[in-house]
């Protein structure tokens, strides 16, 4: 890896843990963290797949460390790390064309709706209720799909900001 890589790489690992990390100390935990993965998708741009991966991996490496198992490092690995993986893999598909919306949308509304599948599947193992008392009830389903369309949201806007940001910094 060149030197211009390794420093790219850096930074952009030391703004995704900053961010991270004041995810954990601030009452908004997932704000920071959806900043955090728009300096990892960056860095994926930027750097392609070893850069984004390293990054990605010291991110969640510093987040363990300081916070140990907490939320921050949790939503972070399970939620934005493969984001920021999948969102490389379709990078041809932006939001700027039609014909690459009608691609990356769906991908991404399935994506989010089975982190949030696996978010209340995490919740209810460790609340230790049963799954089907805990889906039961009409306002997880409406909590889910609400989830899943912020995080749709977040998507649109970690994509265009992506852009934006290769096209200003060379």
């Amino acid at each position: 890896m060149k030197s211009k890589r390794i420093a790219q790489v850096s930074v952009c690992a030391a703004l995704a843990a900053i961010f991270s990390l004041a995810a954990y100390y601030l009452p908004a935990h997932i704000a920071p963290l959806g900043l955090s993965a728009l300096a990892t998708c960056f860095c994926f741009r930027k750097t392609g797949w070893i850069g984004g991966i390293i990054c990605a991996s010291v991110t969640a490496a510093i987040t363990f460390a300081v916070t140990g198992l907490s939320t921050s490092f949790f939503f972070y690995v399970v939620i934005f790390f493969p984001y920021s993986v999948l969102t490389h893999l379709l990078r041809a598909f932006d939001y700027t064309s039609v014909r690459g919306a009608l691609i990356r949308a769906p991908i991404m509304l399935a994506f989010f709706f089975g982190e949030g599948l696996l978010i209340l599947t995490a919740f209810s193992f460790l609340a230790a209720t049963s799954y089907s008392a805990f889906s039961a009830t009409a306002g997880i389903w409406i909590a889910a799909t609400a989830f899943c369309l912020l995080c749709f949201g977040a998507d649109v806007f970690i994509s265009l900001s992506v852009d934006l940001l290769d096209k200003k910094i060379k």
